[in-house]
């Protein structure tokens, strides 16, 4: 199947965008690396998008809000932590993957990587609220923390804030 829409549009879908991105978090590439279309073309074609315009203006979308999360200083530490990314968990009647867990100094931390567009904090905490986002993150605490020997901390990385990046602790 493919992305094909009725009538042609300057950007990929955001679902794809959201793709995209968590691709490049999980091998951990940034916008400064050799080839970055070259790495993300095949995932955007992956998830269905044929235009190359769209595919170009879909990674380049990405790339600003890769830029945005190596400004923040929360990518600054995490650079310097040890650090699994996609990370399985189950638990009973549940499963998944988290999308990083690291440990800096003696402090566990469990990162969830949203791409939602929202427009303000408040939008943003409606959406945690709406798409039980905390409840999420709090299941994969509970998941990890037998494993690890201790509760880690559980953040969400919402991506697209207006035109910020925001962390929220749960």
């Amino acid at each position: 199947w493919r992305v094909v829409p009725q009538v042609k549009r300057p950007i990929g879908p955001a679902w794809v965008i959201g793709q995209l991105t968590h691709e490049a978090l999980r091998r951990w590439r940034f916008p400064d690396a050799d080839n970055f279309d070259v790495f993300l073309w095949p995932f955007a074609l992956e998830a269905g998008l044929t235009d190359r315009a769209e595919i170009q203006a879909t990674i380049n979308e990405v790339r600003r809000l890769l830029r945005r999360f190596q400004t923040h200083p929360l990518c600054a530490e995490i650079e310097k932590a040890d650090r699994w990314h996609e990370v399985p968990y189950a638990l009973p009647g549940d499963s998944g993957v988290i999308d990083l867990l690291y440990r800096s100094a003696a402090e566990w931390t469990i990162v969830d990587f949203k791409t939602d567009e929202v427009r303000s904090i408040a939008e943003m905490r409606e959406t945690i609220e709406r798409e039980h986002y905390a409840e999420q993150v709090r299941r994969y605490i509970d998941a990890i923390t037998p494993q690890i020997g201790q509760r880690p901390r559980g953040r969400l990385v919402f991506l697209r804030v207006g035109t910020a990046l925001q962390v929220e602790d749960v």
